[in-house]
């Protein structure tokens, strides 16, 4: 298909017809989705042969792409092409590149795309950060991830239900289920309204401290409603709990609110 559209652009140009920016970043992003890199890269090639000057979609597409695939350092050049094209980086671009890093196992990388980002003057937003801090946690660097948890705080930058759920589930991972808490303790007090991911992290997280007691035979004795707090499903999925995991995940979910299982 994506042959067919590139014949489909040479034909309009044999014809006299100059396809505009949006139309080359279109075939760029097909490209790019479907894993066809080098392809992607040949229709920028193209759009600056043509003198179609690039956009700022046209890049971030592309730079998505090659962090998908988990291609840092190419996504990392197209910044260079950016300046050369005068097209100014935005949070979005940064957003990538942070994927990009924890996709290559770089995250050594996200400190210098920081300072980049600060000498661009771009202020990144909270899905920048969430995109880092995974960054660093799946790269084994916890104390930076929590470096950049803090400094969303001085910034003012108020972490949300993703933020709270990378961090509760990296604490899961290390078995630290009081840290897991003391995450999920602060979004309440936050008061985040989505609250679904990060208490299956939680749930996750306890469950990972197995010493064979199923939960649903520790809810036999328990007033609490399943209909009611709804995230006691993922607990059956999940295996099972030490009786005082059990006994803390009933008083967890019990102070959710209404959840409708459908």
């Amino acid at each position: 298909m994506h042959t067919e559209a590139l014949q489909t652009l040479g034909l309009l140009v044999k014809a006299g017809f100059e396809p505009d920016v949006v139309s080359y970043s279109s075939l760029l992003n097909a490209y790019g989705k479907s894993g066809e890199l080098e392809k992607a890269h040949e229709v920028l090639d193209l759009m600056k042969g043509r003198s179609r000057r690039p956009n700022l979609v046209t890049f971030n597409s592309l730079i998505d792409a090659y962090a998908a695939a988990g291609r840092y350092q190419q996504a990392r050049d197209l910044l260079h092409d950016m300046a050369e094209a005068n097209v100014r980086p935005n949070t979005v671009t940064f957003c990538s590149l942070f994927t990009a890093c924890a996709r290559t196992g770089c995250p050594e990388k996200i400190s210098e795309l920081f300072l980049e980002a600060e000498w661009q003057e771009v202020r990144l937003n909270v899905n920048a950060y969430n995109a880092a801090i995974a960054a660093y946690l799946e790269g084994g660097m916890a104390n930076k991830a929590m470096e950049l948890f803090s400094l969303m705080e001085q910034e003012r930058l108020q972490p949300d239900s993703v933020t709270y759920s990378i961090l509760i589930n990296a604490a899961g991972k290390l078995g630290n289920c009081t840290e897991a808490r003391n995450f999920f303790n602060k979004m309440i007090e936050a008061r985040i309204s989505k609250v679904v991911e990060p208490c299956s992290a939680l749930i996750d997280a306890y469950a990972k401290q197995v010493l064979g007691f199923r939960v649903l035979s520790r809810l036999r004795y328990s007033n609490v409603s399943l209909v009611r707090t709804g995230m006691f499903l993922f607990c059956y999925l999940l295996g099972f709990l030490t009786p005082l995991e059990s006994k803390r995940s009933v008083e967890f979910c019990s102070r959710l609110p209404v959840i409708k299982v459908v």
